[in-house]
């Protein structure tokens, strides 16, 4: 109730300031397969530009994740190592990340799916959309979707120039990272290349595991090394043929003690590596647009969960083909459709041999048949080789624009298939000792049907409001639960009448929020402006089990966020600022934590020598906050560093 009175105040709060002279977002967005601005679409999307990442005091892409409106965020490490990433209080498996229309998540396990395989440089633009888009992009866009756009793919036509873009940074505990990206235009040929180097030695902590006599080593580090390089080109034929290929390689390795289980045995440390190519088809035939991409993922996983036992290596491929045909038969009726293959495999000496495919059709109609009233319908057949039917999907969204006030509204339905490790994990070993993860091959996909309301306002003294309640109901949702032996009849690895942590489809949920963000520009002279935004998300799960899944319900209730911008004369300050308030949760063995609440701060310096050149400071966690967002997973207290940039 309480969501509903603060919706409707800020509603009618927006008709009474509704005088307005600035248009709305004119950027066309990711929310269907049909190119729409922002205000058209009928979603509520936050778009970032090259130039705004720069600004921010963050060390990787995935920390800007931790302060955007509706997103919540449980990270293993910072720098990019391993975060967990929802929408709307999703999972982190609920979440589809594309790179330049292309699917990033990985088979093997959604907690892969925030490793973002690019250097910050390359990056153009981020869209994150929130609410399902399962019927136009298939199986994971359940709580939304992050699109990653990078300079190659999104340019529209050839630019006769070149470009270097490169920084330096050092810091705390011998952290160093080298961020490089050259591009260059040869007529009808744009390049672009670039690189990412991160490392350091970590923190040293204290190993719980030394007390208990499991681990014969009094400390541990949370080191870890991150290399990305990636190499791309468009290549226009003429004004209506583009095509795009991007190629690259990511190699990280971390120490993942307690990232996944809170084992007093757990002495974990992981190598992951992965290539991908990527290639995109774009003809202009007359308004029409023809479009057809291709993608291809492998990875190589080498866990070490204690030296003392056996070490699980992965292999996983997967093939991703989309097809799509866009007519714009006006300017109120504008149609696609196409379809979409997906094909992934999996070698493992844990999880065994397997594969799977997917096949999906749809077809998205936008109208704008009434003055200022855009509706977009979205239909989807889905099918996965291994649950065996024919998922029917929908989407509509529908906006009303009233010159600055746009109120908006959608419905969509949405699904995702369960992946290899919640399917085979520790099925090929040969006696599995108790209390350890089992997967199941018999599990369904996750079902589920979404509703939200909206209004976005933007103001002509440079203030923007935004408001959204929403509302998710699931059903099938996968979970591990504590089952005997004797009630497991498709493994015959286990010890008799003994429990294990058995993947079941058990799981009907009901996620109940409010999302609401303020946007105050404030020119304090000519030279000088600042850029404030301030963000509130609130978030309930119930369920129809007696004690929440551990996945299900670990996100934060509450998240207040504070973005602000002072931009100088030759200088620039950032400043990231993140409440949460969150279930607490300990587990004594190891002095676990998860706090009940914490405060986290960021901050950055920029001071800018000329046009090519600035020097800058960043300190992460500045108030020195004791966290975790993981039990077990202890993250950086304060850590500063200093770096240069160089724009050419």
């Amino acid at each position: 109730m309480k969501f509903k009175k603060i919706f409707f105040s800020i509603f009618f709060l927006s008709f009474l300031n509704s005088q307005v002279v600035y248009e709305l977002d004119p950027i066309n967005v990711s929310a269907t397969r049909i190119p729409l601005t922002k205000s058209e679409s009928g979603k509520s999307i936050t778009i970032f530009d090259k130039d705004e990442i720069k600004k921010l005091p963050i060390n990787s892409i995935d920390e800007l994740f931790r302060f955007l409106t509706g997103v919540n965020v449980n990270a293993r490490n910072d720098f990019g190592v391993q975060v967990d990433v929802g929408i709307r209080g999703s999972t982190f498996s609920q979440v589809l990340f594309l790179i330049d229309n292309i699917s990033l998540n990985d088979p093997l396990t959604g907690h892969f799916n925030a490793n973002i395989p690019l250097p910050i440089s390359e990056i153009e633009s981020i869209e994150i959309i929130r609410g399902p888009a399962s019927a136009s992009y298939g199986s994971n866009a359940v709580g939304g979707i992050i699109h990653i756009k990078t300079k190659s793919y999104i340019l529209s036509e050839n630019i006769d120039s070149g470009k270097m873009v490169s920084s330096i940074n050092y810091g705390k505990n011998n952290l160093k990272t080298i961020d490089i990206g050259f591009s260059k235009s040869f007529k009808k040929l744009f390049f672009s290349v670039g690189t990412r180097l991160s490392n350091s030695d970590g923190e040293v902590i204290v190993n719980p595991n030394y007390g208990i006599g499991t681990s014969t080593d009094s400390l541990y580090n949370t080191d870890f090394e991150i290399m990305t390089n990636t190499l791309s080109f468009a290549y226009f034929f003429n004004k209506k043929i583009k095509y795009y290929l991007r190629i690259g390689n990511d190699k990280r390795d971390f120490n993942a003690k307690y990232f996944y289980t809170t084992s007093t045995y757990d002495e974990s440390y992981e190598e992951i590596s992965s290539s991908w190519l990527q290639s995109g088809l774009k003809i202009y035939l007359g308004n029409n647009i023809f479009e057809f991409n291709v993608g291809n993922k492998i990875l190589n996983d080498k866990f070490i969960f204690n030296p003392l036992f056996s070490i699980n290596n992965h292999k996983t491929n997967k093939n991703s083909y989309l097809v799509s045909y866009y007519v714009p038969f006006s300017r109120k009726l504008k149609f696609a459709f196409g379809g979409q293959y997906i094909y992934k495999k999996i070698n493992s000496s844990d999880r065994g041999n397997h594969w799977n495919d997917s096949k999906g059709l749809f077809g998205i109609i936008h109208l704008n048949l009434f003055n200022n009233i855009y509706q977009s319908l979205s239909l989807r057949l889905e099918n996965d080789s291994y649950v065996d039917e024919i998922i029917p999907l929908f989407q509509h969204n529908i906006a009303y624009k009233i010159k600055n006030l746009v109120l908006r509204s959608s419905i969509g339905t949405a699904f995702r298939s369960p992946d290899f490790t919640e399917r085979y994990i520790s099925s090929q070993i040969d006696s599995l000792s108790p209390g350890r993860n089992l997967g199941n091959p018999n599990l369904k996909s996750e079902k589920s049907i979404s509703y939200d309301i909206g209004v976005d306002l933007k103001m002509k003294n440079e203030l923007n409001l935004s408001n959204t309640i929403f509302f998710r109901k699931s059903s099938d949702l996968i979970d591990y639960t504590w089952t005997n032996s004797n009630l497991i009849e498709n493994n015959k690895n286990l010890y008799l009448n003994e429990d294990y942590f058995y993947a079941q489809n058990i799981f009907y949920s009901n996620v109940f929020g409010l999302e609401f963000e303020i946007e105050k520009k404030i020119k304090v002279n000519n030279k000088n402006l600042i850029d404030l935004k301030l963000s509130h998300t609130q978030l309930q799960t119930s369920s129809t089990q007696n004690q929440l899944s551990k996945y299900l319900s670990n996100h934060p209730e509450k998240i207040f966020s504070i973005n602000s911008n002072f931009n100088g004369k030759n200088f620039q300050i950032s400043f990231l600022s993140n409440y949460i308030d969150r279930k607490k949760e300990t587990f004594e063995t190891i002095n676990a934590e998860i706090p009940k609440s914490y405060f986290l701060n960021n901050l950055k310096i920029n001071y800018f020598i000329n046009d090519k050149v600035s020097i800058y400071c960043k300190i992460n966690n500045l108030t020195n906050t004791k966290y975790q967002d993981i039990l077990g997973s202890s993250l950086p207290k304060r850590w500063p560093s200093i770096g240069i940039t160089y724009l050419n």
